[in-house]
């Protein structure tokens, strides 16, 4: 799911948006504690900020914010909110302005909110589907090819962190179960 290198970026995941892994045995695993996962991005003229989580493509808003996120791995179900990055903070602005004239924002607020994420302030953002919910953008960690995007947020994991342990509990619940008993 996730992917480092040098056409990755990093991306904060929103908190209290519930990140969950539902297995396909039923169970649902609690994903919040992971605050960053990394990903192949892609700077198209028609879409803006494309980011791969797995063999999906998710289409960021041209502004930045945050986009929902559901889709089925070989693990399950994963879902929950990231935050996109702006476009124009990782791609180059022939791939943006396409967007600067269909997009119909409050110039005001969101450079407000912005410039602030930029002094490194934690910004209060309502989202309709998430309550209260807070942005922890860590802009520094949007492009950063000189690190292979081994990012992680504030004593919290990356994604690919529990797709190691899932595997890990996965495997060796197979094991135990595959060994005769003495």
């Amino acid at each position: 799911m996730e992917s480092f290198g040098e056409q990755s970026i990093c991306v904060d995941h929103i908190a209290g948006s519930d990140w969950s892994l539902k297995q396909q045995s039923g169970q649902s695993l609690n994903l919040d504690s992971f605050g960053a996962s990394c990903h192949e991005h892609e700077c198209h003229r028609e879409k803006g900020l494309t980011l791969r989580f797995g063999n999906y493509t998710v289409v960021c808003p041209f502004v930045g914010g945050n986009k929902q996120i559901t889709f089925e791995s070989v693990l399950g179900q994963l879902s929950g909110h990231i935050y996109c990055p702006p476009c124009s903070s990782v791609c180059e602005d022939t791939f943006c302005d396409f967007f600067s004239h269909s997009v119909d924002v409050e110039p005001e607020e969101d450079l407000i909110a912005e410039e602030e994420m930029m002094r490194g302030k934690e910004t209060q953002t309502q989202f309709p589907d998430i309550p209260d919910a807070k942005m922890e953008p860590n802009v520094s960690a949007f492009k950063q090819p000189d690190r292979n995007c081994a990012y992680q947020s504030k004593d919290r994991f990356t994604m690919s962190t529990i797709v190691v342990q899932i595997f890990a509990y996965v495997i060796w619940g197979h094991m135990s179960r595959a060994r005769p008993s003495q």
